[in-house]
Parts: structure tokens; C-alpha cells; sequence
């Protein structure tokens, strides 16, 4: 069920060494096999288990998933990077890979699998076809030593083995990978604790009814019920208004943790090692379409393909997590949810001031909001800066009343607008001269192609179009050939250009004008002179 490349062969690890114990080396002992392999059975398993139970699992770096597009069709690429599995195993993926879509969709079996899956349909009907990415942890057996063997035994026989290296798979499925209980967990709970709203009113949970609630919405009703911290609750909201206690709302969260810690999370196995070596990468959404001739789901053409990786594990570092920290200090202190107990007294100044408890934003960057102790803007205003004789102010106001900047490049017909979006002379290698309208950027790829995009490019769809105009720049040297422009595709993040270098060929005996490919150094020297025009359909 895969389709992407630089496969390895796959050989299961051991489960019959005991992860609790270690080798007690002494003098005389005379070490073997079974000694060696449990040393490292046991140094390895509480590797494994301080990765997955103190830091989690999840995308490290890397391995970004995008959909292109070349001369062969849609693939889905991934670039390399490092992960972690639910077992706590490192996954590193040292080279990019993709897998072709069309190649996918034509493997033996493949369609057929489709239609039972979802049956026919009339001609032309679409259907949105969701795959799934995962990466999974893998081992190889690699650099095979002889051993001492008996006679008439063939090399294969007395090859073995001499490492086990770390490996990893890719999977294109059409079911997604098994349930991350772990990663749902962490965020719903987080998302609980979210709604939870922190109050100076009397009328607040006191600590018991807090706990009690956490335990209500969490605990499992019954031992039949799935060992996960939590239960499939819709809609995810706090029953009734939960309020806490300003004051005490440090403590009230060291109580929310702890329960997470020494209740909620052991429910799903504490310290057992989980099933599951795959992790998700990606949710793509592939458009295809019901072929009355050979009743058979294919590709659609154009091929419409989406990513979606909202459900996708990931790990922030510890650098990371302290500079967000240290950065949101001021922002929790004031009203966040981390604020400490309200302390009498105490007056902000700047442009959050007024006590503590009772603060209001008075100005932003230095610049007055007015008027700051008024109703709240109506609906639908807008937050406007506006300019004064002693330097000018914030203040809310109509959209309708709002000043329109005049537009200057821009062509403007009865029912259609032509607008100029970017321009500029931009060198293949991905920097631009002067000059340069909106970020635009040009990046060689393979195969001659150069990959186009500038600040705020969207994909075109039916409601607009691009219309794009490109010259070579001459590099003014002699004999110079010409080239050859042509417009790729619009893809997600931008535009491809093909460039060809055109030529005279005399091998029939008349010359003949062709064109071929740039290698990778010419290819990023060349600059060419780009206009791209946005016309709304």
C-alpha cells in the first residue's frame, strides 16, 4: 500500500527481552549472546521511555508534505526531517521522497479496491477521495559478515547480519493510521481547560467542585469503556458556567495537572509501550471522477488536490517553549490564564493601566484609544487611526466612513477589474534586482522548470485568472543562443515557467530550430523580466 520511494526491506524487532533488567557485569562472567542483546534491550527501552512519556511524540523538524506537479503528473512530496513515533522511537527520513498519484491510483488492484470501497456512480460524477500519510519506525539488517559453518552450506547461509540500522517506511493508505489516544488527549483536555474562566465574581467552583467536574468530563463511565483520558463528548464545552477563583487560579491549575498526571493520563497505560509505530503526516484530498467506459474511479483532470494536517502530531523543543514563555510574561500577568492572585495596590501604567484587577488598554504603542472609558464600539466598527493636530489617536469608527486610499494600478472596465499584482527582474536562483513590485521571487527547480510566486499569490480559481507576461534578460555576451518561455502551471504556492534553450540542428541536412534543456548552473544564472496581471472573471 505504498507508493513512494527508496524502500527497504523490513525485518521485525525482538519482544522476548525483558526491558526491566540490565546485565550484572562481574569478573569471571563469561558474557554470550543473550547477555549482549539484553544490555541493549534494557538501554534502549528507557531511551524509548523518557522520549514518549516525558516529551511526547510527533513531528520533530522537517518533513514538510506539499503537492506538486511535473511533466509526469500530481505527486505528493515530503521533505526530509525527524520524527517520533508513539513509542518513543527517533524516525529520520534523509532524502525527499514522492509518490505519483496516477502511479498510485494504476496499481494492480487499486481501482477495484475503489469501487467496492464506494461503488459506481452516474458518468462524470466527482467524488473527494481522502489518503493518508503516515510514517512508520522500520529496521534492515545491513553489512553481512560470514560465520563459521558446516560443509555443503551456501554463502546465504552463513551471511549474517553484523548491524541493524534505523529505517523507516511511508504509507499512502486509504484508511488513515490507528487512533493517536495520546495526542487527542492533550489536546482536548488543554481545550477544556481553555473554556474555564477565571473570575473576581463570589460566585465561583470551590476546589472539590472543580476536581469533581474535571473527573465527571474525563474519567471513563465504565471498566468496559476504551482505556483513553477521554471520552467522545461533543459539544466540548464546560457543563454550565465554570467559573474559578482569581485569586486562587494558580492553585486551581496545580489541581487540574496533577489529576492529568496521577488520574486521567495512567488510564490509557502508564509506561506500557503502545502498539503503534506510524504516525500521521498529512490528510490529502484527492478529486476523481466516474468513467462511464471502463466504470472505473479516476483522477480528475485537472487534478484538484488538498492538504489538511490539522490532526497532525508535532513536538515544539525546549528552546522554544521558554523563549514563548518568557516572551508572554506580560501578557499572562496582566489577563491571561497563568495571571497570578490579584495583589491590592498594585497600578498598571503604560498602555495597559488602572489597578490590577480593574485594568483597561488605554493606548497602543504609545498612541491614545479614545475614548478609553466609554461604551464598547458598535457592531461592525472598525479600530482607525486617525490624525490629529497633536499627533492623532485610535478610535472606532464605520466602515462606510472610512477614508479609500485612491488606486493607482489598476484598469478598471464596466463589470471586470485588470490589476497589475507583481513585476519586477528576478534572477532564477531566487533573488531579485530592482525593480521589484510585491516579493516576486523566482526559484530554479528540475528539469528546466522555475518555480514563480510573490507576497499575497493565491491559487486562480473560477473566479479570477492570471495573466502573466515574461522576457529573458540578454546577458549581452556573444553568441548567446536564445530562449524558449513557457508557462507551467499555478499550483498552490505559486507559478512554474519551463525554460528551454532553442538552437539549429543540421543532422538531416537542413538546419532545424530546437529546443533543449538548461542544466542546473545555467538554469539559476538566468534573469528574466516578469509581469503578473490579475484579471477578476
Amino acid at each position: 500500500m505504498t507508493s513512494f520511494q527508496t524502500q527497504k526491506t523490513i525485518t521485525p524487532s525482538s519482544t522476548a527481552l525483558d526491558l526491566s533488567k540490565h546485565t550484572n557485569y562481574t569478573r569471571g562472567m563469561i558474557l554470550g549472546e543473550d547477555d549482549l542483546l539484553q544490555e541493549f534491550a534494557y538501554l534502549n527501552g528507557r531511551d524509548k521511555l523518557a522520549v514518549r512519556e516525558l516529551i511526547g511524540y510527533g513531528t520533530v523538524c522537517g518533513l514538510r508534505v506539499h503537492i506538486e506537479q511535473d511533466t509526469k503528473g500530481n505527486y505528493i512530496a515530503i521533505e526530509p526531517g525527524l520524527a517520533v513515533n508513539p513509542q518513543g522511537q527517533f524516525i529520520r527520513v534523509t532524502d525527499s521522497q514522492c509518490a505519483y498519484l496516477q502511479n498510485w491510483l494504476a496499481a494492480p488492484g487499486r481501482r477495484q479496491e475503489l469501487f467496492e470501497r464506494f461503488g459506481g456512480a452516474a458518468p462524470g460524477a466527482l467524488m473527494v477521495l481522502p489518503l493518508y500519510v503516515s510514517l512508520c519506525y522500520a529496521e534492515c539488517e545491513t553489512d553481512k559478515l560470514p560465520l563459521p559453518g558446516e560443509p555443503c552450506r551456501s554463502e546465504d547461509e552463513v551471511m549474517v547480519a553484523s548491524r541493524i540500522m534505523d529505517s523507516y517506511q511511508l504509507h499512502l493508505k486509504f484508511a488513515p493510521p490507528p487512533a493517536q489516544p495520546e495526542e487527542d488527549a492533550v489536546r482536548e483536555f488543554v481545550a477544556w481547560l481553555r473554556t474555564v474562566e477565571i473570575s473576581s465574581d463570589p460566585d465561583t467552583l470551590s476546589l472539590e467542585m472543580f476536581e469533581a467536574q474535571i473527573r465527571e468530563r474525563f474519567t471513563p463511565l465504565s471498566p468496559l469503556s476504551p482505556l483513553s483520558p477521554l471520552l467522545p463528548l461533543s459539544p466540548l464545552s464546560p457543563p454550565g458556567n465554570l467559573k474559578i477563583p482569581a485569586a486562587q487560579s494558580v492553585e486551581y491549575l496545580r489541581a487540574a495537572f496533577l489529576m492529568w498526571t496521577t488520574e486521567l493520563r495512567s488510564l490509557s497505560g502508564c509506561g506500557d509501550i503502545p502498539a503503534e509505530e506510524c504516525m500521521l503526516l498529512a490528510k490529502v484530498n484527492v478529486s476523481l471522477v466516474w468513467d462511464a467506459l471502463t466504470n472505473v474511479w479516476v483522477l480528475a483532470s485537472p487534478i484538484v488536490a488538498t492538504l489538511d494536517e490539522t490532526q497532525r502530531p508535532y513536538v515544539l523543543h525546549l528552546r522554544m517553549l521558554q523563549e514563548w514563555a518568557l516572551g508572554n510574561l506580560t501578557v499572562s500577568g496582566v489577563a491571561g490564564p497563568l495571571s497570578p492572585p490579584a495583589s491590592p495596590g498594585i497600578t498598571l501604567s503604560g498602555d495597559v493601566d488602572g489597578p490590577l484587577e480593574n485594568n483597561i488598554v488605554s493606548a497602543i504603542q504609545n498612541i491614545p484609544v479614545v475614548p478609553t472609558l466609554a461604551a464598547p464600539p458598535g457592531d461592525g466598527q472598525l479600530l482607525a487611526f486617525q490624525t490629529t493636530p497633536s499627533g492623532g489617536h485610535w478610535i472606532a469608527v464605520d466602515p462606510s466612513a472610512a477614508p479609500v486610499s485612491p488606486i493607482t494600478d489598476v484598469v478598471r472596465h464596466t463589470a471586470k477589474t485588470y490589476s497589475i499584482v507583481a513585476a519586477g527582474v528576478v534572477t532564477c536562483d531566487g533573488t531579485s534586482g530592482n525593480p521589484n513590485y510585491n516579493k516576486l521571487t523566482a526559484k530554479a527547480g528540475r528539469g528546466g522548470t522555475v518555480a514563480v510566486t510573490f507576497a499575497d499569490y493565491t491559487q486562480p480559481d473560477a473566479s479570477f485568472m492570471y495573466i502573466v507576461k515574461v522576457l529573458p534578460v540578454s546577458p549581452n555576451e556573444d553568441g548567446a543562443l536564445p530562449l524558449n518561455v513557457n508557462l507551467g502551471a499555478f499550483q498552490a504556492r505559486g507559478f512554474t515557467l519551463v525554460l528551454k534553450r532553442l538552437g539549429i540542428s543540421v543532422a538531416g541536412g537542413n538546419p532545424e530550430l530546437i529546443a533543449g534543456p538548461l542544466n542546473d548552473d545555467e538554469l539559476k544564472q538566468v534573469e528574466l523580466m516578469i509581469e503578473v496581471s490579475r484579471y477578476e472573471a
